[in-house]
């Protein structure tokens, strides 16, 4: 993917705040909300209706949505497992049903006991094979297993709230998580055990970037495909791992991934308020959305150059940068490409009166192909 030209901007509201977003496999984008639902929404030029369908009366808001992994083409919905409060449901999407009631979930997973702590619930989800990953307002991480119904917390916790969780694709039974006490942590998720961890909490600064007196809450952490790795930071900040990425010939340890390497994780900033959301939306290339709503599609340095760890946006190419217009305030950032090879963007969160938002952008992106024979 390189640069691309505009091609529209739609958007839709709801009453309450939008929370999480998510694309399935066929681009349908799937929306939870703080009224304990979760929209359906088909963006296709041929729809008949954009909003499609709804799961409602859920246990709490919606803080995570997983589309379940399937061998099968993707040429419906399909399943996806919400997390909500403590627990997270699963949903068949190709019920006949408009609305589904969170009574007709297939499945309902407890992951957070009663522990007489109602403010401890789950925040981002993620979905590998047969396993999910989970974050937790206590600074916990774990994985529960769909085959074998056993829970597993992992043997080291966040001091604060872990907000983000991701598997590494190229190592599927390796997790990340992202902590609001400045910290990467990364595990062997059969097992529970600290694999490495990172901490940022102390940045140094360069002529262009002043040292922010914003802690850096890790806020999403994303791996790509090739074992890349990119979170936002609550003071403008995205750092980029490519210790574990496929092909690095100075990769030292191959048993397991190496993302967070601190001699290969370079640290770039990029806005004056927290990133919110980050995504790869292909190689060296990234989303990022702000809180206020500044939305930028940039270029990285080469993956072979050497990467230096001050922080700096010097070596940043961007590619299209635009603004919200309606959210006021950003909650959550997704992206999908088609066959078409069209990006759709997606960000949700508040309008300044206190409603559900969510703008979605699609621009015709030119294949690398293309940009170089020009």
């Amino acid at each position: 993917m390189s640069v691309g030209e505009y091609v529209n901007v739609t958007s839709f509201e709801a009453p309450a705040g939008f929370t999480a977003l998510t694309f399935t496999a066929a681009g349908i984008l799937l929306a939870g909300g703080e009224d304990r639902s979760l929209r359906v929404y088909d963006l296709s030029p041929t729809s008949q209706r954009t909003l499609c369908k709804a799961i409602k009366g859920l246990p709490d808001e919606v803080s995570g949505i997983c589309c379940q992994p399937s061998k099968l083409p993707p040429v419906a919905f399909g399943k996806v497992w919400v997390a909500s409060g403590k627990r997270v449901l699963l949903f068949d999407l190709d019920s006949d049903k408009l609305v589904i009631r969170s009574q007709e979930a297939e499945d309902v997973v407890t992951l957070i006991e009663d522990d007489g702590d109602e403010d401890n619930v789950l925040n981002q989800i993620a979905v590998s094979k047969d396993m999910i990953a989970y974050s937790c307002d206590s600074g916990a991480v774990g994985v529960y297993d769909v085959q074998t119904k056993k829970r597993r917390v992992m043997k080291a916790t966040h001091s604060s709230i872990c907000g983000t969780v991701g598997f590494v694709p190229i190592r599927p039974r390796e997790i990340v998580s992202g902590g609001y006490d400045s910290q990467f942590l990364h595990f062997d998720a059969s097992t529970g055990s600290v694999l490495s961890r990172l901490n940022i909490s102390s940045p140094t600064s360069t002529g262009d970037s002043p040292i922010s007196f914003v802690p850096p809450f890790l806020y999403s952490v994303t791996i790509d495909f090739n074992g890349a790795m990119a979170a936002g930071t609550a003071d403008g900040r995205v750092i980029v791992g490519r210790g574990g990425e496929k092909g690095q010939r100075d990769r030292p340890n191959r048993r397991k991934w190496n993302g967070l390497n601190v001699d290969m994780v370079s640290q770039y900033h990029i806005a004056e308020g927290p990133v919110i959301g980050v995504a790869w939306v292909g190689p060296s290339e990234l989303l990022s959305v702000t809180l206020r709503g500044r939305v930028k599609h940039f270029r990285l340095p080469d993956s072979q150059q050497k990467m230096d760890s001050a922080i700096g946006n010097l070596e940043i190419q961007t590619l299209w940068e635009t603004c919200t217009t309606k959210v006021d305030k950003v909650d959550s950032l997704a992206a999908f490409t088609n066959s078409e090879n069209v990006l759709h963007i997606a960000v949700g969160g508040l309008t300044s009166t206190g409603r559900g938002c969510i703008e979605v952008w699609k621009r015709q992106c030119k294949r690398e192909a293309e940009t170089q024979a020009q």
